[in-house]
């Protein structure tokens, strides 16, 4: 299976697990992978299971944000080094990818935010490109089960769309980790998404409003002190 850089997995570097609101006793895995087949299932949470364990990569975190201002992150596999990456859209599974970061190349196909709060500490797990689509753990409302799948759908406030992102061990809230190596890329271009509905069209009834709108991706100049 092909594994995380060292960048990645060094003595350290902290994993985190991702479960939903429908059942806190499961967590996204990876199942397959070394036929070329790998998906991102549920599956019952083991602290033992490598492949229940995520990177949260966040170097990308100060120049790519998404429509509402929240930083984009990558999850990649502790045990197969496969970061999930973007669905073909509503109601497909997400896919896995390898992941190499590069900071020379944007791939923001394996970025993803989390949005506000929507009760208890979850939050909806979201495309940087397009927050109208989050993490959905197909069918798991009411009940999750082994090997239900995860993909892609619109906000229905259904628990198995909200989402903890927690560091194994604890019950602290992870948003946020990974800061310090974001930081690092603080001379690199900023870059963020916006969208041309006009404000007032803009609902907050819910963690991604409800008017579809285009994307443009912002640029600014940058400046860059070494002092």
């Amino acid at each position: 299976p092909i594994r995380c850089s060292r960048s990645m997995s060094g003595p350290g570097q902290k994993t985190f697990k991702i479960l939903c609101r429908a059942d806190e006793g499961y967590c996204v895995t990876v199942r397959g992978g070394d036929d070329g087949d790998a998906a991102v299932v549920m599956a019952a949470a083991d602290p033992d299971d490598e492949y229940q364990h995520w990177y949260k990569d966040m170097r990308r975190s100060t120049r790519v944000k998404d429509e509402e201002g929240y930083p984009a992150f990558a999850l990649v596999n502790k045990a197969t080094g496969l970061a999930i990456k973007h669905s073909l859209g509503q109601s497909h599974p997400v896919d896995l990818v390898p992941y190499e970061y590069d900071p020379a190349v944007m791939d923001l196909s394996v970025l993803w935010t989390q949005s506000r709060d929507v009760g208890d500490g979850f939050r909806c797990i979201r495309m940087v490109s397009n927050i109208y689509l989050n993490f959905d753990a197909f069918e798991g409302e009411p009940e999750v089960r082994d090997g239900t799948v995860v993909g892609l759908w619109e906000w229905n406030e259904g628990g198995n769309q909200c989402w903890k992102i927690l560091p194994w061990g604890t019950q602290a809230e992870a948003d946020g980790e990974g800061a310090t190596v974001a930081c690092l890329l603080r001379c690199l271009p900023s870059a963020r998404y916006a969208c041309s509905a006009a404000p007032a069209e803009r609902s907050t009834a819910s963690p991604r409003g409800t008017v579809p709108c285009a994307w443009f991706l912002l640029t600014p100049a940058t400046t860059c002190s070494t002092g």
